[in-house]
Parts: structure tokens; C-alpha cells; sequence
């Protein structure tokens, strides 16, 4: 198990371990100081690893 992003190991073993991924999700700017995001990723392909399936959340302020 690599761990992909969430955390790093040394890994052996590990061909035809191949992780693609898909993320969806949306924008919202309501004004021009403020921006926030919501997204979901999961993987397409059979080999999961650690990401079954994941919700990100971003929030941006600009001054």
C-alpha cells in the first residue's frame, strides 16, 4: 500500500497497481474577495488503495 496522497510509504510489489480517479464538482464566487468549492473524487479504475471514494472542500478569500 502506497497510501497515494494521504500519506507516503515505501512500497514494493506494486505492479499493475494502477489508480485513476474522476473528479466532480462545482464553483462558487459570490463576490470578488470570496470563492468556494466542493468536489468528489472516486476512483475509475478497480484498484482503490486508500481513496474508495472522497468529498473535498476548498474556501478561498482574496483581499
Amino acid at each position: 500500500m502506497a497510501g497515494q496522497d494521504l500519506f507516503n510509504l515505501p512500497a514494493t510489489n506494486v505492479a499493475g497497481n494502477d489508480l485513476v480517479t474522476q473528479n466532480v464538482g462545482m464553483k462558487w464566487k459570490p463576490t470578488a474577495h470570496a470563492e468556494y468549492g466542493l468536489a468528489y473524487e472516486f476512483p475509475l479504475t478497480e484498484f482503490k488503495d486508500v481513496i474508495d471514494g472522497r468529498l473535498q472542500a476548498e474556501a478561498i478569500f482574496r483581499y
